[in-house]
């Protein structure tokens, strides 16, 4: 393997990732990263997510991967994605 491809970057690689509810049934409102403690802080920091609205990734999304996505994040126990 050269090492540019060694650098390609690859979704399922860069952490566990899960689509993020939407204010639209049957839609997902973008994809939201998670990372436990010591992956990027401190123990003591504990765990970190990272919102990635699906209007970031409409341009290099398939017509059957945009199919999946719309509306606004769905707010969990008044929480906003970070």
């Amino acid at each position: 393997m050269s090492p540019v491809e060694a650098l390609e970057p690859k979704l399922l690689k860069i952490g566990p990732v899960s689509l993020t509810p939407s204010t639209v049934a049957g839609k997902s409102a973008g994809l939201t990263f998670h990372y436990g403690p010591y992956a990027v802080g401190s123990y003591a920091e504990g765990g970190y997510t990272a919102f990635v609205p699906w209007t970031v990734l409409t341009p290099y999304l398939s017509a059957e991967g945009t199919a999946i996505f719309g509306g606004a994040p769905a707010l969990d126990d008044g929480k906003a994605p970070q």
